[in-house]
């Protein structure tokens, strides 16, 4: 009889059943594809990193901005500007998110000006490309002593030359003409030449002072 049994378990292995055969995986197995799995979501999973930091001198103190980025980011994730009002070493007050700007995790990039009126104004650049449009952003963010403040936002780049094989449109704004606590201009020149004013309305920031001729509407 047990030479029988012994028999048609063999068969039954050569029929295809082989896995039944088989002795159960052991735990240490079983741990280290757990591990090896998760090590792998691990490395997938998104990672900040500070790209570039300046230092703003305030009449009210230092400032630091730091850009950051984020790895492994989606088209829809942007990148930010963390912004932290310093008593010497200390943080004494924290914006992590003060500009979201940009795709894939990344912005342009920022600089910091003194032009606009006594508080520092962090100009920060981003964009992004979609169906062969390629649109950037700038915003004004001015450093106050309760807090940055964003202050005037327009779109300063279009280019949909990916997108339009005859005649594709190219334009780009650079900021002019500052005049400290009243205005400025955004001189757009390539396709299309134009200039837009941007006039101060107190605290409330600036205003765009026309129609949409004065401004870009691509993306």
């Amino acid at each position: 009889m047990a030479r029988r049994y012994a028999a048609r378990v063999a068969l039954a292995c050569l029929a295809g059943t082989l896995a039944a055969c088989q002795p159960p995986a052991r735990d240490s197995d079983a741990q280290a594809t757990e591990t090896a799995a998760a090590d792998a979501d691990a490395s997938d999973a998104p990672a900040e990193v500070v790209t570039d930091t300046q230092v703003a001198d305030a009449p009210f103190g230092a400032v630091r901005i730091e850009q950051v980025a984020i790895s492994n980011a989606s088209h829809a994730d942007s990148g930010r500007l963390a912004i932290s009002y310093l008593d010497g070493d200390k943080v004494v007050k924290s914006y992590p998110k003060a500009v979201e700007l940009g795709s894939f995790g990344a912005m342009s990039g920022f600089r910091i000006d003194r032009s606009f009126s006594d508080y520092p104004m962090v100009i920060a650049e981003g964009g992004g490309t979609w169906q062969g449009q390629t649109c950037a952003w700038t915003v004004l963010t001015e450093l106050r002593p309760d807090g940055p403040v964003k202050v005037a936002e327009f779109e300063s780049d279009y280019d949909n030359s990916g997108a339009v094989e005859r005649s594709p449109t190219s334009i780009k704004g650079e900021i002019t003409d500052v005049m400290p606590d009243q205005s400025f201009k955004v001189a757009f020149t390539g396709t299309r030449n134009f200039t837009a004013l941007y006039v101060r309305d107190g605290d409330k920031g600036y205003k765009l002072q026309g129609s949409k001729d004065q401004q870009l509407t691509g993306c």
